[in-house]
């Protein structure tokens, strides 16, 4: 089977298709590698059972010693491939112990209820790495290593090196050839644990290919020509009218798929340096409205077909925490009039006549936006210029600033220190926030965490950062706290559609429609979904299982 992918930083490409996780990565968590799981001591301690018999691909069990391994991995600080997850940290903000069993069951002890843990625990692929393959280049049990450089390369991280070929996985496929710029080739794990209704062995397929691209323009090319036989990953909905057009030609059929991520949004820094800005990034007055200054049925149309619908920063109706449609639509009518209303009463008028209002110091009110331009599901080329557009219309000027990846991602993790002004991206985790917070709330650090400050506020319990500005950003971590902690699912949903209120309500960031992907899948191919859920939370094409993909006879 042939994919296609853009390099080392595309290591998901092959992870989300090949690996299995701990936990199944659905809406909701499912048994994948661990059988079951409970919670005992009122939510403090999570009880997980790894499936017995299973091994890794090269024929050693998997046990718990390869969770508590990977665990300890991530508490060293020798080791920066990683760091602590939110499911070793508790809601008090203490590191949780493990403790083995026996070689299936593994305890984690938390300082207070956590019942919540189970949901970033699926939210991650990589829960387990093959200790008894490590440990050789692992100075703890290794004399004759002496740092921890070799082992950093051989863990999971998010850039494919050689150092993975023939590496012990957990699942149906594992790298045998990697050559850079040219191709990643996997080949099917004679150990792996999965069989089908019949009782056969998975995966069908022998060999899965990945054609290393320089970009993502020459895809759409390489569908036609024939060359992919099944993607979603990479695939731009501006292509969409493309692939249509050329599935003939390419011997393939388009799929519109549902994403479980909001569309591109406008994430404020509310940590930038420019006070004027970031007094007015935290004021919900001057969020809503840009809200109201912004034209979703035209950006519907222009970028997704019309296929999306105006959607409000909010969860979506799959949610547990989904508040009702009235939140959904909040502030997401075009009202150029009201826009202008609310910054004429914020006192942000044009005194220079010129048409872009001037703030108090007299300087243009200007708003710099970050973006990488191959941004996802979409190009992100031209769709602030449309915004741009729009909001012009009501005196705001917005500054396009494109850059590449590997250079935004820097400048988000950076955002405290002020540089960034906002960025564009689409909005994950709204199919459950509480698996990727830091989209949502200031309650869980990340790159995304566009309120720096009052995360590092809420986690040290007041002892550092900074208090949130408005008191409802307050009140939503405090139910954020109890949801984390409450043991009744009822009282968890209730909790979720709380903060969902108080999101919506206040405009936390400024959202634009719903999101729709597309995929190719070729002719020759079989047992492949017409639709899924397209969701980096559901880690995507793995929620369909690949696995069970074959090739027809013939073809």
């Amino acid at each position: 089977l042939y994919r296609v992918f853009t390099g080392p930083g595309d290591f998901s490409n092959y992870k989300k298709f090949a690996l299995d996780a701990l936990i199944k990565r659905t809406p909701m968590p499912q048994p994948d590698v661990a059988d079951w799981w409970r919670f005992e001591d009122n939510g403090k301690t999570l009880v997980l059972h790894i499936r017995e018999g299973i091994k890794w691909s090269d024929g050693v069990p998997v046990t718990v010693d390869d969770f508590i391994y990977f665990w300890n991995i991530r508490l060293n600080p020798d080791i920066p491939a990683y760091g602590v997850s939110s499911y070793m940290r508790d809601p008090a903000g203490k590191i949780a112990t493990v403790e083995k069993i026996d070689d299936y069951t593994v305890k984690i002890h938390y300082s207070v209820p956590y019942p919540m843990a189970i949901n970033t625990l699926f939210g991650e692929i990589v829960i387990l790495e093959p200790k008894h393959y490590l440990i050789q280049f692992d100075p703890r049990y290794n004399p004759n290593i002496k740092d921890y450089s070799l082992l950093t390369q051989k863990i999971v991280g998010n850039k494919l090196t050689p150092d993975w070929v023939g590496k012990p996985v957990l699942g149906a496929w594992v790298i045998t050839k990697y050559v850079p710029g040219v191709e990643l080739v996997a080949e099917r794990n004679p150990y792996y644990w999965k069989i089908d209704p019949a009782g056969n062995q998975l995966p069908y397929i022998d060999r899965v290919v990945w054609q290393y691209v320089s970009s993502t323009d020459v895809i759409p090319l390489m569908a036609a020509a024939g060359k992919i036989d099944m993607q979603a990953r990479k695939l731009s909905f501006s292509d969409y009218a493309f692939y249509k057009q050329n599935e003939g030609k390419g011997g393939y059929k388009t799929r519109v798929l549902t994403c479980g991520a909001l569309g591109p949004a406008i994430h404020f820094n509310y940590d930038t340096r420019d006070p004027v800005l970031r007094s007015l990034f935290r004021n919900k007055d001057f969020r809503i409205a840009l809200s109201y200054a912004t034209n979703r049925e035209e950006i519907s149309k222009v970028f997704f077909k019309g296929l999306t619908e105006p959607w409000a920063y909010c969860q979506l109706p799959d949610s547990p925490f989904y508040p009702g449609d009235e939140y959904a639509k909040m502030y997401t009518q075009y009202d150029p009039a009201r826009a202008n209303a609310i910054l004429d009463r914020l006192g942000l008028k044009d005194t220079d006549g010129d048409g872009i209002r001037n703030r108090p110091d007299g300087e243009n009110l200007s708003i710099v936006v970050d973006y990488s331009p191959a941004g996802g599901v979409i190009s992100y080329s031209g769709f602030l210029d449309l915004i741009a557009s729009q909001w012009a219309k009501v005196g705001v000027k917005l500054i396009p600033n494109p850059m590449d990846r590997s250079l935004l991602w820097p400048r988000l993790e950076q955002s405290e220190n002020g540089e960034l002004e906002a960025y564009l991206w689409k909005v994950d985790a709204a199919l459950n926030f509480a698996i990727r917070p830091y989209y949502w709330l200031p309650v869980e650090s990340g790159p995304e965490q566009m309120y720096k400050s009052a995360t590092r506020w809420y986690l040290t319990n007041g002892k550092e950062g900074e208090r949130p500005s408005e008191s409802w950003l307050v009140t939503a971590q405090s139910l954020y706290r109890q949801l984390l902690q409450a043991t009744d699912p009822g009282e968890q949903i209730a909790l979720g559609k709380q903060i969902s209120q108080l999101i919506a309500e206040n405009c936390y960031q400024l959202s634009t429609t719903t999101l729709v992907g597309v995929a190719i899948v070729k002719d020759r191919v079989g047992n492949v979904p017409d639709k899924w859920i397209d969701d980096d939370i559901t880690h995507n094409v793995s929620v369909i299982e690949p696995c069970q993909f074959f090739i027809k006879s013939g073809k």
